[in-house]
């Protein structure tokens, strides 16, 4: 037993030390209760840029160009713990690395509506720090699973730079989930919504997946996510309004294709592509690459 923590500690300091280009909680579906004692951690992040932003809302965004480009590095550790046969319990720890160039862009007039422009700067610290439980109401033949999160107000603000490494509020989140699978392949579902303080506006919460092996060790998933913003949200972005880092009344709808890949019995790794539409109050980043490595016990 001794032996045994001491690996999943060696394991553990070894995530955290060898990589930096992942991201993405869980490389497949978290439909499925992990059953007592069992677990999962991944270390994730990744890396974007942008130039502008959409501002607005779904009847009407306008993409407003920004006086800085900003990058954002992510670098996430993802973890699933079986309180019992039943009972899941699930945290993410991200941690948001942030710059606005120095160079700065040459916009018109009408391309952005602020007269001067905000100084570069630097912000790394804390993003929205996640912890749910996940429990199963129904396992027989399909299993639908219901999942209550708290998100933390563990985000920093630079007012100054505009950058912001998360949401300015706590989040309650409530969520139904549906998985059923095949002899090669799965399917999931979910649908949930979202509130936080501070005059952030509620959302819906929408994800699908379908994932096909071909031998039991490869999945090739396909991914289709959704955040709708009801667009109500009286919350003062402040700065970060140049920045488009974090903004209230967000929405987004993103595909993608997402690779699995399980090496021996406790590791495996991840790889996705994704790209999005209906993109409101957001930066203009471009389609981006994901991955994750992670040990299961």
């Amino acid at each position: 037993m001794k032996n045994k923590c001491l690996l999943k500690l060696l394991v553990g300091c070894l995530l955290v030390l060898g990589i930096v280009l992942l991201h993405q909680p869980n490389a497949k579906a978290g439909v499925w209760p992990k059953g007592k004692g069992k677990g999962y951690i991944q270390l994730g992040g990744t890396s974007k840029s942008w130039s502008g932003r959409f501002q607005g809302d779904y009847s009407n965004t306008i993409r407003r160009e920004l006086w800085r480009n900003v990058r954002e590095t992510n670098i996430s550790i993802y973890g699933e713990y079986g309180i019992s046969d039943r009972l899941t319990l699930i945290a993410n720890i991200p941690y948001i690395m942030l710059h606005s160039s120095e160079d700065s862009n040459i916009l018109m007039a009408a391309d952005n509506p602020f007269d001067t422009a905000l100084p570069a700067g630097k912000l790394n610290g804390l993003g929205n720090v996640s912890v749910a439980l996940q429990y199963p109401i129904l396992q027989k033949g399909m299993v639908v699973t219901a999942q209550g999160k708290i998100t933390t107000a563990t985000a920093s603000f630079d007012s100054t730079s505009g950058l912001r490494t998360g949401y300015d509020a706590w989040g309650l989140g409530l969520s139904g989930m549906a998985g059923t699978a095949f002899k090669r392949s799965y399917l999931t579902f979910e649908l949930g919504g979202e509130v936080r303080s501070n005059k952030y506006s509620p959302n819906i919460i929408t994800n699908f997946e379908y994932g096909f092996t071909p031998n039991n060790s490869t999945y090739i998933i396909g991914t289709l996510s959704g955040v709708y913003s009801f667009s109500s949200g009286t919350y003062n972005n402040s700065t970060s309004e140049q920045t488009a880092t974090y903004l209230d009344n967000q929405g987004y709808l993103s595909y993608g294709i997402k690779i699995y890949q399980k090496i021996g019995n406790h590791f495996s790794v991840n790889v996705m592509a994704a790209s999005g539409r209906a993109v409101v109050n957001q930066g203009t980043q471009p389609s981006g690459i994901y991955g994750g490595i992670a040990y299961e016990w």
